[in-house]
């Protein structure tokens, strides 16, 4: 169970179902350690046409905001720390770095932000409370091990008001860019749904939707909820209780032997025809 809980934690997204373009958060945990989350937003013409912008003004109305919003995030991190007397504060000085991207294609353009923590611990300390609860069901001949597990993301106060990175990141974004964006409702969206990646086999879930990339090797498990929800997902593994089979097997082998042992004793002699 403790591979099925780590490959849990190992990767997830959450992308907006409609609205600005496509806003994906993504938690990927490193087997050095390393905690990366990404924040990553898709900018189409679809977007700009419906601020009255072309692509161009809009993306760069975002690029322009998005140091601001970078601030925001370091500044949450740092208030965090110095607010708290129980912790060394030594332990936290270059424990976490922030990257904006910008990536352009033809009629979109992509502008995130990538936070990396050096350690899970510095992770989880900015992360929910809530535990990975693992638990079994089982009968005479399987056993189901069951992980339920909230979506992983650092916890930001945002004025009194807890926020994960994604609701973060976008409430602070959006925010900042009405001074750019006057229609900046336009294009924002209530609907998500979260996606988790899975290399392993023979695991189940509660998921909507479930896909097989083959060139990857990945199974891809899709959940649909509100942007205000706090979701949980589940996943388990059916494995065959071996003995509870072993004796199945046995007592059928053991029936059949003696039914052709039956059969062969009845079975009366071929007669004799006579001279």
């Amino acid at each position: 169970m403790k591979k099925l809980i780590t490959l849990l934690l190992a990767f997830c997204l959450w992308v907006p179902l409609a609205g600005f373009s496509s806003v994906t958060s993504g938690t990927v945990m490193y087997t050095n350690g390393q905690v990366k989350e990404v924040v990553s937003i898709t900018i189409s013409s679809l977007d700009a046409q419906a601020v009255g912008k072309t692509l161009e003004q809009l993306t760069d109305a975002v690029q322009s905001v998005m140091p601001m919003v970078k601030l925001d995030v370091q500044t949450a991190f740092q208030n965090k720390v110095n607010n708290d007397p129980n912790i060394d504060k030594t332990e936290f000085q270059n424990a976490i770095t922030i990257d904006a991207t910008l990536n352009q294609d033809e009629g979109a353009a992509q502008v995130g932000l990538v936070i990396t923590y050096n350690t899970r611990a510095h992770f989880q300390y900015f992360c929910y409370t809530e535990e990975i609860v693992t638990t079994t069901k089982s009968n005479l001949f399987i056993t189901n091990y069951i992980t339920t597990s909230p979506l992983r993301f650092a916890i930001f106060d945002d004025d009194g008001t807890p926020k994960n990175t994604l609701q973060f990141v976008y409430d602070n974004l959006t925010t900042r860019l009405e001074g750019y964006v006057g229609d900046i409702e336009n294009i924002m969206s209530a609907e998500y749904t979260y996606t988790y990646a899975l290399k392993a086999n023979r695991v189940h879930s509660d998921a909507d939707l479930v896909e097989y990339d083959s060139a990857s090797g990945l199974t891809y498990y899709t959940w649909e909820f509100a942007f205000a929800d706090t979701p949980q997902i589940t996943f388990w593994q059916t494995r065959a209780n071996v003995i509870s089979w072993y004796v199945l097997a046995l007592a059928i082998t053991g029936g059949l032997g003696l039914v052709l042992w039956l059969v062969a004793k009845n079975k009366k002699p071929p007669e004799e025809k006579p001279e």
